[in-house]
């Protein structure tokens, strides 16, 4: 069969061109046509009269016209067919609009029957795939269509193996790209709704002028960086107002990593630096008049640490060094003055004594060494201090005793030192005496001497006391006598008006204290924890003040070593109770409780220790009165 538009054969079979596309099937029209030009061709001429003969002339005329009718009324027959085949069932329109619909079975199918084997059409339908995809990513670019539907879309052209994969691929790369774009400016645009503007300008810092939403993002980054400017320059002048100054200028110099060349900013910081500079050399003005010069000194080079080319703090900081250097001539020469005193207990000559009878009456309180030797039953050999020998026959239990009594004068705060056993006498492991220590007939503080609780750390308040009164008395009676030695007994001096002047005893550190983080501990006993601050405080300390696990573990590891498992430190609830403070007004920026503590078992537990229960250095709240189940009477102070 051939073609009827291209003159092409093709197979009887095909209903179309395999050309041109062209349908070789015959409409009810055309075969009304072609039965009429049959009609026309087959009918034969009006048979001549019988009675004429037949005329040759004009014969071949007439035949000519009826081929030229007949041709002529064929090509208006293919002319039409060609009409209904391309104009009325063109198959582009058809895949077009199957392709529209999203039926892409359908537009497959049109392509292959109709399409495939015609090169102008297949050329047209790549160019109406072209159109389709424009008008996907044109709808998902204006927000009508979501993510998954235009991917899916652009899926199924890819599908159909028409046009090129790696055209539909970047296609579907850009609209990841432009998803991407979306996502992040909705990201930024929450975190400015919330307010976060710094993140705003961070999120927004590197996207690129091609970026398919790069003029919502700039115009949320700019509305942001004037919100957070804002924000920092009203925060760093309530901080400046609060004469919170370091604060101030972190505050700024994190804003100046945002906007390092920033005017206003830059302004804001140097006006901090201004007043900041001008308290410091208030402080240190004041820290002068006061006669605060160490102290200054610590200010001066702190803020030499800020601000290091400072010329005025440079120069103050020399006036200063010298001014602490002549306080400190003053000090020394008020140090020797004060040599004069005595100070320690064993200079001091008693002004009466007494002691049991019953023994021949050798009992004695005397110079170190007098009769049994300077050395204690651990070793160690002292030099200065008092011999308190405590006669008892050798073979008979009796009760024993002795006393000396002193002239103070009410010229000294403290008596602090330590009680040993001789080692050279007859008895060290089988007594119980007690040490009291007397001022103006009230008993100050007393000691249960045992070979178990000694040697002992002893420590007494003797501010305005006239006369006092040292005694040792057997609780039990005990044969063979014992030597105590009173050593390192220290009188810490009053200035002459009575007052006591910490200056002059600043930082008195025993020899044997020991030592963390340039920081100085030492145990010591005393009768009331107010009595122990003082004391901490009259020598140039304090009550310790524990501020981290490594302070706390190495003081409990201390206490141990020296024999105990029980002892106090500076932390107090006193003044209102449940709130601990520390007696340096620090913040108790640590605190190592033990489990269910404190509990203020009875109403006097105002005081942190270490409790003998707890063996892993937690602590208890005690009274420091034996209230507290064995919690004693020991302590800790610390120097700085």
């Amino acid at each position: 069969m051939f073609c009827p538009n291209c003159g092409i054969e093709n197979n009887d079979s095909n209903a179309f061109c395999k050309k041109c596309g062209a349908s070789l099937q015959e409409t009810p029209a055309d075969s009304s046509i072609s039965d009429s030009i049959t009609a026309t061709a087959v009918q034969a001429p009006p048979a001549p009269p019988a009675v004429q003969a037949p005329q040759k002339k004009g014969g071949a005329g007439k035949f000519v016209a009826v081929i030229i009718i007949l041709v002529v009324l064929a090509g208006f027959g293919v002319a039409g067919k060609w009409a209904y085949d391309n104009i009325l069932h063109n198959p582009v329109k058809e895949f077009t609009a199957a392709i529209a619909a999203k039926d892409y079975g359908e537009a497959l199918e049109i392509y292959d029957e109709r399409i495939e084997d015609n090169e102008g059409y297949c050329k047209a339908a790549e160019a109406a795939l072209i159109t389709q995809l424009d008008s996907i990513e044109a709808a998902y670019t204006a927000g009508t269509t979501d993510y998954d539907s235009t991917i899916e879309q652009m899926n199924n052209i890819k599908k159909l193996g028409i046009l090129n994969y790696s055209d539909v691929d970047t296609r579907i790369s850009n609209i990841s790209e432009i998803k991407y774009s979306k996502d992040r400016l909705a990201n930024i645009q929450s975190l400015y709704d919330s307010g976060e503007n710094l993140q705003v300008l961070q999120q927004a810092a590197n996207v690129p002028e091609n970026d398919a939403c790069y003029l919502q993002i700039k115009s949320l980054k700019e509305q942001a960086a004037q919100a957070y400017k804002k924000a920092v320059m009203e925060q760093a002048n309530s901080l400046q107002e609060k004469k919170e100054y370091e604060a101030g200028l972190n505050c700024i110099n994190e804003a100046l990593t945002v906007f390092p060349n920033d005017a206003e900013l830059s302004t804001s910081y140097n006006s901090i630096v201004t007043e900041y500079k001008k308290s410091i050399l208030t402080n240190i003005i004041e820290l002068q008049n006061s006669n605060s010069y160490g102290t200054a000194l610590e200010l001066i080079n702190k803020a030499l640490t800020k601000f290091p080319n400072d010329s005025q703090l440079i120069s103050l900081l020399d006036t200063v060094e010298a001014q602490k250097e002549q306080q400190e001539m003053v000090l020394k020469n008020e140090i020797d003055n004060q040599k004069n005193k005595k100070s320690n207990l064993f200079q001091l000559s008693p002004v009466d004594t007494d002691r049991y009878t019953g023994n021949e009456g050798d009992s004695f309180i005397s110079k170190l060494g007098t009769r049994n030797g300077k050395r204690d039953v651990d070793g160690n050999t002292y030099e200065d201090g008092l011999e308190a020998w405590v006669a008892r026959w050798n073979y008979k239990n009796e009760i024993s005793w002795v006393w000396n009594a002193y002239s103070l004068d009410k010229q000294y705060s403290f008596l602090s030192g330590k009680v040993v056993i001789i080692s050279d006498c007859y008895n060290t492991n089988n007594f119980k005496t007690l040490l009291q220590i007397s001022g103006d007939n009230k008993v100050l503080q007393e000691y249960e001497l045992t070979p178990d609780s000694l040697p002992i750390d002893i420590s007494v308040n003797v501010s305005n006391i006239d006369r006092l009164v040292v005694s040792f008395k057997d609780i039990i009676a005990v044969s063979g006598g014992t030597s105590f030695g009173l050593v390192n007994m220290k009188l810490i001096s009053n200035k002459p008006n009575g007052s006591f002047e910490q200056s002059v005893t600043k930082k008195q550190i025993p020899d044997d204290a020991v030592a963390l983080n340039n920081h100085y501990y030492y145990l010591y006993n005393a009768k009331s924890w107010d009595v122990a601050k003082e004391f901490c405080e009259s020598l140039g300390g304090h009550l310790a003040t524990i501020q981290s696990q490594d302070e706390n573990d190495f003081l409990f590891k201390y206490m141990q070593s020296k024999g105990y498992d029980s002892a106090y430190f500076g932390a107090t609830d006193e003044s209102n109770e449940g709130t601990w403070l520390w007696v340096t007004n620090e913040p108790m920026n640590y605190s190592n409780w033990h489990s269910g503590e404190p509990n203020s078992e009875n109403s006097k537990e105002d005081y942190a220790m270490f409790y003998w229960k707890f063996n892993d250095g937690t602590w208890n709240d005690g009274d420091f009165g034996n209230s507290t189940v064995d919690g004693g009477n020991i302590y800790i102070c610390e120097w700085e």
